[in-house]
């Protein structure tokens, strides 16, 4: 079969190991790493004294009370809960949000994709003057009798 009556292929990019697997997935790469620094801006609030209370994450109203009885003063202790309430929340938000986003960019790192679908085109039509010529030279070369040849010429003009 000569060039101009090869079947065309459509030409499909190959794909590269970045398109087709989870290497350098820049969403999960985002997620990932999001979902760290959230996590320990998390920990990092949770990990600070909030006044005489302790931390979000470890709240100790033991030197309130002390401070309670040594200074003769009341109410340091008590207000403790309220003191606490809105870092341990923040501290509490940040830390699952970033262990969430950790865990999502995990899953979108791993979930394969599937690779581009390879489309060839349909072969191009042959006129019926081309398949008539074809025929004419593979009589001319003798690879075909007079009835095949006729035959065939019959079967080309009988589809027009």
């Amino acid at each position: 079969m000569d060039q101009a009556n090869a079947p065309a292929r459509a030409e499909t990019p190959q794909p590269t190991e970045t398109e087709n697997g989870s290497k350098g997935n820049g969403l999960a790469w985002g997620l990932g790493v999001s979902g760290v620094v959230l996590a320990i801006a998390g920990i990092a609030v949770g990990s600070t004294e909030v006044g005489y209370c302790g931390t979000p994450f470890a709240p100790d109203d033991g030197i309130a009370q002390l401070r309670d009885t040594l200074v003769g003063l009341s109410g340091n202790a008590a207000a403790c809960p309220g003191e606490l309430a809105g870092p341990t929340m923040m501290a509490w938000a940040l830390t699952l949000l970033g262990v969430a986003l950790f865990v999502a960019g995990l899953i979108v790192g791993n979930v394969p994709r599937r690779a581009p679908v390879v489309v060839q085109a349909a072969p191009a039509a042959r006129t019926a003057a081309d398949r008539l010529d074809d025929l004419d030279r593979l009589q001319a070369a003798g690879a075909v009798t007079e009835a095949e040849y006729a035959s065939k010429r019959a079967d080309i003009l009988r589809d027009l």
